[in-house]
């Protein structure tokens, strides 16, 4: 093994090890954040995922949704919510979609599927199968519905629904994927990555569970 050649291996050797000592420094520095966030609101970080966290996530099968970490206990039953750091993957993919998600109870109609709501992109939306005409022109204008039950999406996706993200375009506008299935709705977001918003998630979850159920 020539000179160049151990030159090169020992850089990628290096640029590895800086790598992961980068990834390390900021898991914990995440980690201890959650932590102070948590405190903050008087939240527990449970050592394990209570098992209906666990029962609820199965629902979303095929694709396969976990728990990283920094689960956090929002509310408790019989209004449970949950905030984690998560990954996604549908089965046969290769990659995972990751970032903060908020998990919460609803009391609206139960979709034995998920009914989806993504945000629209030209050209790829073609590509979507399964959407539904589900919401208002300004709604369907910047979100797509996906599913199997129309009737049950209609419901779910309802006018309370529709103004919470409405709301989330006049505001951050992050990419969001929300999912209802079961009793509950799934707000997960890459962008979510301070204690501020983490907050919003929580708050704009909420909002979802309470607009998808009965109307006061």
């Amino acid at each position: 093994m020539d000179r160049t050649m151990i030159l090169t291996i020992g850089g990628f050797l290096a640029v590895a090890v800086v790598f992961i000592l980068v990834a390390r420094w900021q898991g914990r520095r995440e980690a201890a954040a959650r932590r102070e966030f948590a405190a903050r609101h008087g939240w527990e970080m449970p050592a394990e995922a209570p098992a209906e966290v666990t029962e609820a996530l199965a629902l979303f099968a095929p694709v396969e949704v976990r728990v990283v970490s920094g689960l956090t206990v929002v509310e408790r039953p019989p209004r449970s919510m949950y905030l984690f750091s998560f990954s996604s993957r549908t089965r046969g993919q290769r990659s995972d979609f990751t970032g903060t998600a908020c998990l919460a109870r609803h009391e609206g109609p139960r979709a034995d599927t998920a009914v989806s709501i993504s945000r629209r992109v030209p050209v790829v939306e073609k590509m979507v199968p399964d959407k539904l005409d589900v919401g208002s022109s300004d709604f369907r204008a910047m979100w797509i519905v996906t599913g199997e039950q129309p009737g049950v999406a209609a419901e779910l996706v309802n006018d309370a629904v529709q103004r919470v993200f409405l709301e989330h375009d006049r505001g951050p506008a992050w990419v969001l994927e929300v999912d209802f299935v079961g009793p509950w709705v799934f707000a997960g977001s890459h962008w979510a990555a301070t204690p501020e918003e983490w907050k919003y998630l929580v708050e704009l979850t909420r909002k979802l569970a309470e607009g998808a159920g009965p109307q006061r």
